[in-house]
């Protein structure tokens, strides 16, 4: 029997088959000791798509599996990258649909709640963070020198922000940060990413950035399917890629009529 399988990975993938050298490989070959599987040096290759081959060794008879990893980081615009106006006005965004939209994840389960609860205030945090340094950017403004009344109004808040309370508190909530065992900028860039592709809106007159995964990931699955040597072609999903894969099957089925098995990488069958 011969299979391929379109792996539609997770958030922050750093390279192009990053999951599949570094995890799905790696737990091939280490991890089923019942099962022989030997991994083919040559990378199989057909239109548009490059993966690895395994020969699997099953009671049943040999298999041959053919592993394609979807890559799909080079369509995410990290917010972590920005400059601090960019990261307030986006960060604000960020936080309003939390607060607007975000019950309705939140209400799911008692596991969500808890996750989006605890992912909200990560998110406070790091934006008390942005407002801070924002606001001692302006210590710096001509304006606030040449005009006195605005020096007036803003003259104590970036006190505040730059030598006060405000700076001191920012310092603490860093220090706090620091001790996460993730990474906050990648706490940030995952959920910037997770609301603008929920909010499905167009940005700088491209197209959603929900629109171009989907089509990244249906291109993919079609030059699959479209190898006649294939016995059976199988949708592996992991994390958020679980979410766009389920989106992209249902689609996928009404629009062509066939249907390709989808499965989510960590969760038992």
């Amino acid at each position: 029997m011969k299979e391929a399988v379109a792996f539609v990975v997770g958030f922050n993938a750093q390279s192009q088959n990053y999951y599949l050298d570094e995890f799905l490989e790696l737990g091939l070959l280490t991890q089923l000791e019942d099962i022989d599987i030997k991994l083919q040096p040559e990378a199989i290759k057909i239109p548009g798509q490059t993966g690895k081959r395994f020969l699997c060794q099953l009671e049943s008879g040999a298999k041959t599996m053919d592993i394609y990893e979807i890559y799909w980081d080079d369509l995410v615009d990290r917010l972590s990258g920005k400059d601090t106006r960019q990261k307030f006005g986006r960060g604000f965004s960020m936080i309003f649909y939390w607060l607007s939209q975000g019950w309705k994840i939140m209400k799911i389960s008692p596991i969500f709640f808890i996750q989006t609860s605890l992912i909200l205030v990560l998110v406070l945090l790091w934006y008390f963070g942005v407002v801070v340094l924002l606001i001692s950017a302006l210590a710096n403004q001509e304006a606030l020198t040449t005009i006195p009344w605005l020096q007036t109004v803003l003259g104590p808040l970036i006190d505040w922000a730059t030598d006060g309370l405000g700076w001191q508190i920012w310092l603490v909530i860093s220090a706090v940060l620091a001790l996460l065992p993730m990474s906050i900028n990648m706490i940030i860039d995952f959920t910037d990413f997770f609301v603008t592709y929920l909010q499905n809106e167009s940005s700088q007159g491209k197209p959603p950035v929900r629109a171009l995964l989907r089509n990244r990931i249906k291109q993919a699955v079609d030059n699959i399917t479209s190898e006649e040597s294939y016995d059976r072609v199988t949708i592996l999903a992991h994390s958020l890629g679980g979410l766009i894969a389920t989106e992209l099957s249902g689609g996928l089925s009404r629009s062509t009529g066939q249907t390709v098995p989808l499965h989510y990488l960590g969760q038992r069958s």
